[in-house]
């Protein structure tokens, strides 16, 4: 069945599996760094434009600068997936 990526990122993300996102061809991969890229990916692509973040703030959680994002609710694990 085909999917787009968004589907799959937030099926993963309700499985808790965001690590998965990452090819697995990448030899040095930090777990840490790639979960928090995703996250805050995830975090600038909610439904409601109001509750993204600002460029700012982007940089901010990825330089350390401000606190990691959480995944937003509808893409956490005790959210149910609509993804087949």
């Amino acid at each position: 069945q085909r999917a787009n990526l968004l589907s799959w990122a937030r099926h993963l993300a309700h499985s808790g599996k965001l690590v998965d996102l990452v090819d697995k061809s990448i030899q040095s991969l930090d777990r840490e760094q790639a979960i928090l890229c995703i996250t805050v990916a995830l975090v600038c692509l909610q439904k409601m434009p109001s509750r993204r973040p600002s460029m700012k703030e982007v940089v901010g959680m990825l330089t350390g600068e401000l606190e990691p994002p959480k995944l937003p609710r509808e893409l956490s694990t005790s959210a149910k997936s609509r993804f087949p």
